[in-house]
């Protein structure tokens, strides 16, 4: 690669990858690139900046990150791929989004804009195929006097959108780092996680039924049951990714060490 990756998705039973590179192996890929098992190809001529989330969507590949074209046509930080061209999702984002699922049969798109096609929408919005609104008023109580709250990290558990970032409220309600939105209204799952603005959520798990959550906060993972949350074994640093693999819950991120073993930035859970 000739610069890094930060997103992943397979679409058709072909591997995409988004970053900051502007070639692979020397040929221009710009931003996103197609790996069919043997081959890398391009996407057009791609996003004219970085990459930072892949989604599918009603068959349509959408990458978002720090761009305002696609294929040459503008398109403010997130774009449509039909397999063909770019297309825009009306008047985009006004900042990146760092994160993207689909949820009830709508693509939502979490990051640090606060508007989507002029819409007001604090750190997350929803789309629904042909415009965009906001998810229940967004989030709110940002690190440093942001009156708007940033989303870092999405997934879908027990039929909930859960949301993880640097937020203190989720639709007015008081939910720290994390919330879950039922399709019309935001909660919190107990207490939260961390206790200021800077204590961020970075990812999610599911790990037997539970999910699990990891970012910068103290200790860096915390499990929740559905009731309250629990702390698993400590990480020295943040964990920014994490993914079942083979049965066994993995971490990555930047931390020197997991409990006595040396880690260097990816560690599994044992039990």
């Amino acid at each position: 690669m000739g610069g890094g990756v930060s997103a992943l998705a397979v679409l058709n039973g072909h591997l995409i990858v988004g970053g900051n590179f502007p070639h692979i192996n020397g040929d221009t890929l710009r931003h996103v690139a197609d790996w069919d098992g043997a081959t890398w190809r391009p996407l057009g001529s791609g996003p004219n900046g970085s990459v930072f989330s892949l989604a599918v969507y009603n068959g349509d590949l959408i990458a978002g990150g720090a761009f305002d074209a696609a294929g040459g046509v503008p398109a403010s930080c997130i774009a449509r791929w039909d397999g063909a061209s770019w297309h825009p999702l009306a008047g985009g984002l006004n900042s990146v989004p760092w994160a993207m699922t689909v949820y009830k049969g709508v693509l939502i798109a979490g990051g640090s804009f606060d508007k989507a096609d002029g819409v007001l929408a604090p750190g997350i919005a929803a789309w629904n195929g042909s415009s965009w609104s906001s998810v229940g008023g967004g989030v709110g109580g940002g690190a440093f006097g942001n009156p708007f709250g940033t989303v870092y990290a999405l997934s879908v558990h027990d039929d909930s959108l859960i949301a993880g970032g640097g937020f203190t409220t989720a639709g007015g309600v008081p939910a720290y780092h994390v919330a879950k939105w039922d399709g019309a209204q935001w909660d919190s799952l107990g207490s939260g996680v961390g206790q200021y603005s800077y204590e961020y959520v970075k990812s999610f798990a599911e790990y037997e039924d539970t999910l699990v959550v990891g970012g910068t906060f103290p200790g860096n993972v915390r499990r929740w049951n559905g009731s309250a949350w629990a702390p698993m074994d400590s990480l020295t640093g943040h964990v920014g990714a994490m993914t079942m693999y083979d049965g066994w819950l993995i971490a990555g991120g930047f931390f020197p060490r997991e409990g006595a073993q040396r880690a260097n930035g990816i560690a599994r859970w044992v039990k």
